[in-house]
């Protein structure tokens, strides 16, 4: 069948002349030296202007931020996936990753039914409950409570009571002993001036008796003297 047969789609050969006449173009504008480019960058910038003014939008078409997020998700997840062999020859080793992602979830689901359970046995109402099981669950109506705050207020007044006592005790204790220091201060005083005075007359008697002793040699020494004339 050749191009000009009847049968031949008119579009297609519309299509091969025009690929066929912009070829040599798309030559031309290949070896063109780089002299020629102020030319064509001029046709450009009016084909840019005439599509401007025409409304054309020239930028291309970007992608949404979601679909190439999931695009690089799915890239990502195919390069690093392992294959069915590597999966059924290593399914006996335990992954530390899904072990750790395992026990935060063990852990999370712990903490969370701890404070469903606290947040349950709070609000609790107190006609539910037994008596006895309130009082070990430290549940108290408000008479119970009132009656527990005045036997504290009882406790705190008998304990400050007690303390003010024992601190007045204290008091009258350090007042007598310092009196009693007072007292001792002003014995020893009396003591040390009776001392003083003791030693005073002993130095006294021991003067007169150094004068009676020079007194006694002048004598003897006379009386000898007298003796031998």
């Amino acid at each position: 069948m050749s191009i000009m047969d009847e049968s031949f789609p008119a579009e297609l050969f519309d299509e091969l002349n025009s690929n066929g006449a912009s070829t040599p173009r798309q030559m031309q504008d290949i070896k063109r030296p780089k002299i020629f480019g102020n030319k064509h960058s001029g046709e450009s910038n009016q084909s840019i202007v005439y599509q401007k003014q025409q409304g054309r939008n020239t930028l291309p078409e970007c992608v949404p931020p979601s679909e190439a997020t999931q695009s690089k998700a799915e890239d990502r997840r195919k390069r690093f996936s392992h294959s069915a062999y590597t999966k059924r020859r290593y399914k006996h080793v335990t992954s530390k990753v899904a072990k750790y992602i395992t026990d935060m979830e063990a852990q999370d689901e712990k903490g969370r039914r701890a404070k469903e359970n606290l947040l349950r046995n709070n609000s609790m109402p107190e006609y539910q409950a037994e008596p006895s099981d309130a009082k070990e669950l430290g549940h108290f109506s408000v008479d119970e409570l009132f009656a527990v705050d005045l036997s504290v207020a009882n406790d705190s007044a008998d304990i400050s009571e007690r303390l003010l006592s024992e601190i007045e005790r204290h008091r009258r204790e350090i007042v007598r002993l310092q009196e009693e220091n007072l007292r001792v201060q002003s014995y020893s005083d009396y003591l040390q001036t009776k001392l003083d005075e003791k030693a005073m007359q002993t130095l006294i008697m021991k003067r007169n008796l150094e004068t009676i002793r020079i007194e006694m040699e002048c004598y003897r020494h006379k009386l000898r003297k007298y003796e031998s004339a």
